[in-house]
């Protein structure tokens, strides 16, 4: 089943559009390297049963994850984990299929996480963040 989030991963790397808006809330992108760091989601990816559409999040539809080097994670109320807050994730592999373990210190309930870079672009990120029979995957962006 890994490999298949990891196949679906690359099509959607090799098969996306280049997203050339420009928002005017305030956001600020920046360039960095690896998983750590501060993104925000603007583009979702996702399954109505017919197949898979995009769409471009705004507004509230956005939501950040910021993963800190000391395997803290901080995300907004938003981002869509269910009633889970998580706050620590580690590496459960570092090459392909890319994933990592989210955990709740409030429970005992963690979740594996899947995610890729934009043909070695690493300012985007591909998020699996509810990873199931049904694809759903976040594009995110590196931001301050």
């Amino acid at each position: 089943m890994k490999y298949f989030y990891f196949f679906l991963l690359l099509i959607l790397a090799g098969c996306s559009k280049q997203d050339n808006t420009t928002p005017d809330d305030g956001i600020v992108y920046i360039n960095g390297t690896g998983l750590e760091g501060k993104w925000i989601a603007v583009r979702h990816y996702g399954s109505n049963g017919g197949g898979m559409i995009e769409m471009a999040l705004t507004g509230d539809q956005r939501f950040t994850v910021e993963f800190k080097s000391d395997s803290t994670l901080y995300h907004s109320a938003t981002c869509p984990t269910g009633n889970f807050v998580y706050d620590s994730y580690s590496l459960v592999n570092a090459v392909p299929p890319y994933t990592l373990r989210v955990k709740s210190s409030a429970s005992s309930f963690s979740r594996v996480w899947y995610y890729g870079f934009e043909d070695n672009n690493t300012n985007e990120l591909l998020l699996a963040v509810q990873p199931g029979i049904e694809p759903n995957y976040y594009r995110m962006k590196r931001i301050k």
